[in-house]
């Protein structure tokens, strides 16, 4: 299939007492992008996500780290560098939420024509508020 092109599955599970649930549908995006799984802890040397890549927070993945937070440590002069078209899903499990700890950065500059998305790793028409924690800069 051709990249952009949408795949649906419809299901439906019968119990055990033979009653159907209601029809469901998964909708898939043919993309030709790779899954980077962001783990919870600090980021600690400077770093790019680029477009070619789809990102998933995992827990509160932090940029640099900050010695005032309970069980922090002194991390600064990290920068964190997102590229214009990049998506980030944040893992509803877990409440993904990028948080730029104080003393380092982030630059991020999306365009028009290629937004920087942050959002719930849910499909369009299923996100819900609270799905993921969000983007927290620390000041």
């Amino acid at each position: 299939l051709p990249i952009g092109s949408v795949v649906n599955f419809s299901f439906q599970v019968l119990d055990t007492k033979d009653i159907f649930s209601n029809l469901s549908t998964l909708s898939i995006t043919v993309s030709n992008k790779t899954l980077v799984e962001v783990p919870a802890g600090p980021i600690t040397t400077s770093t790019t996500w680029t477009k070619n890549n789809i990102y998933l927070l995992k827990g509160f993945v932090r940029v640099g780290d900050d010695a005032k937070r309970p069980g922090g440590t002194d991390i600064t002069g990290v920068t964190l560098t997102i590229e214009p078209g990049t998506v980030i899903f944040g893992d509803r499990e877990t409440k993904g939420t990028l948080i730029v700890q104080r003393g380092n950065k982030i630059n991020a500059v999306g365009t028009a024509e290629e937004p920087i998305v942050f959002t719930s790793e849910r499909a369009p028409g299923q996100r819900q508020p609270g799905d993921w924690g969000g983007l927290v800069i620390v000041g």
